[in-house]
């Protein structure tokens, strides 16, 4: 039931162009108490998050923090986007604008751009089981602890407020 729940997440074009390798990380590192509905699905399981190319990065990222860090980051997103502008440094004269660091880079390297920064907490809240998105017009990194995103990363970077939109997608 995960891998049909999975497949239906991706875009024709994704389904095209995914990496077996890809998929059998977002099933293997699954939480166990999925939501069931389509939306919380796709904002948890599918490896898609923007126009980033798809790439394994959850067993990375999960391993990149302590369990007490991944227990607080579950149960407080905004905690998770605080560790990640207190540790993963910009440095604009290194970064290309058009080249976005991937989640698994960006941990690595502890640098990225702010763009890169939202995707990254995108997928680490995906990896520990929180429903996470870009935002669509602004682009600004959500969450949905419930029937609302909340904002992080908006467009000036700073913690954004609640975005008031019920979850339509």
């Amino acid at each position: 039931a995960q891998k049909l729940a999975l497949l239906q997440t991706l875009s024709e074009k994704d389904l095209r162009d995914v990496r077996p390798e890809v998929l059998r990380e977002a099933l293997a590192l699954a939480a166990d108490d999925l939501p069931q509905n389509a939306s919380a699905l796709r904002e948890i399981l599918c490896p898609r998050i923007g126009t980033e190319p798809l790439a394994r990065c959850r067993a990375a990222l999960l391993n990149a923090f302590s369990q007490a860090q991944k227990q607080e980051f579950r149960r407080e997103p905004t905690q998770l986007w605080q560790w990640i502008r207190e540790n993963i440094r910009y440095v604009p004269e290194a970064e290309y604008r058009q080249l976005i660091t991937l989640p698994a880079g960006a941990m690595r390297l502890r640098c990225a751009d702010l763009r890169s920064q939202r995707l990254l907490f995108v997928a680490a809240c995906r990896a520990l089981g929180v429903a996470a998105r870009l935002d669509p017009h602004s682009g600004a990194a959500e969450y949905r602890p419930g029937e609302s995103y909340l904002s992080r990363g908006g467009a000036d970077g700073q913690r954004g407020a609640a975005s008031g939109k019920a979850a339509r997608r």
